[in-house]
């Protein structure tokens, strides 16, 4: 009997698809860092030259301007803000003061209609 013998191209298939999958994931495996838990510093690079040194300087006065910038800003929002509501304040208590006047207006009517009724009752009353 003879022992079947795996053709060339069958084992090329077998050990390409195992060289594949090792590939791959060793990819995934640096991909997600599984292995790899280390924190990595970033150091900042040390200044050699002046050219290095005048993009510092212009890095960090561009971001003087941006928090100055922000806080111009949050300034004038807050401003906004507030005088928004100080103008809603004051149609409320104009409202309010309009509403307050109406109701006096009401109660003086009625009073003022009451009274005629009681001076008509009277008279009905006394019968003269």
């Amino acid at each position: 009997m003879e022992i079947p013998t795996p053709s060339v191209e069958s084992i090329g298939k077998f050990f390409g698809g195992v060289l594949v999958t090792i590939a791959a994931a060793w990819t995934i495996v640096k991909k997600y860092g599984i292995f790899d838990k280390e924190e990595k510093t970033v150091e900042e690079p040390r200044l050699r030259r002046a050219e290095d040194s005048s993009i510092r300087i212009a890095t960090e006065y561009l971001e003087g301007e941006i928090r100055n910038l922000e806080t111009r800003l949050e300034t004038k929002f807050e401003k906004r803000i507030a005088d928004e509501r100080s103008f809603l304040m004051g149609q409320i208590n104009a409202c309010e003061n309009r509403i307050t006047e109406q109701v006096q207006e009401v109660g003086r009517r009625i009073d003022v209609h009451y009274q005629g009724v009681n001076e008509r009752l009277d008279i009905l009353i006394r019968g003269k």
